[in-house]
């Protein structure tokens, strides 16, 4: 099984949230920009959406080769 597979893309869509996070929490502290702070909220919360799926299939994975 190809590592992309095993982590069914998680791993890719949580980078893409840290970016999207990093560019929007520039702009709010920065910048002031209000809806910023919201879109770097909204990536905050798919972080853990995403951090919450990342860590069962890591157990999931784990417990396979027990």
């Amino acid at each position: 099984m190809s590592e992309d597979n095993r982590d069914e893309g998680l791993r890719k869509q949580f980078e893409l949230q840290i970016d999207e996070y990093k560019e929007n929490v520039s702009k709010f502290f920065d910048s002031g920009n209000k809806a910023a702070g919201t879109r770097a909220r909204k990536a905050l919360s798919e972080m853990t959406k995403i951090g919450k799926g990342l860590r069962k299939k890591i157990q999931d994975i784990k417990n396979e080769s027990k």
